[in-house]
């Protein structure tokens, strides 16, 4: 339960400082499909980092038990979509050489 609120406050934080600070511009010609995925994935994650322990929350407090299922399976697609993430972050790295692993780890 403490490492999904905790993950719940690290995620609403992080949202912030990007709703504040922004997003660097994603490498590549802006509306390609590379670039569109990116995005449909990173609101993805998003959502899921959101979702799952708002899910979570509601059966462990709330009682609600319905929603178990759901919040176990959403879990699961998060860790996939996360360990997708990180695979494209070492394939920008180490094939491509394009920097978005250098983009990610510095404040602009």
């Amino acid at each position: 339960v403490w490492i999904g609120v905790t993950v719940l406050v690290l995620v609403l934080l992080r949202f912030a400082v990007r709703l504040l600070r922004g997003a660097p511009v994603p490498p590549g010609q802006p509306g390609s499909l590379a670039v569109r995925v990116a995005g449909w994935g990173h609101a993805a994650l998003y959502i899921l980092m959101i979702g799952v322990p708002l899910g979570g929350a509601l059966v462990w407090y709330q009682g609600i038990t319905s929603l178990g299922d759901i919040h176990g399976l959403a879990g699961n697609v998060l860790f996939f979509l996360a360990l997708g993430h990180a695979l494209m972050a070492l394939y920008h790295h180490y094939l491509l050489k394009d920097g978005v692993v250098a983009r990610m780890m510095r404040p602009e």
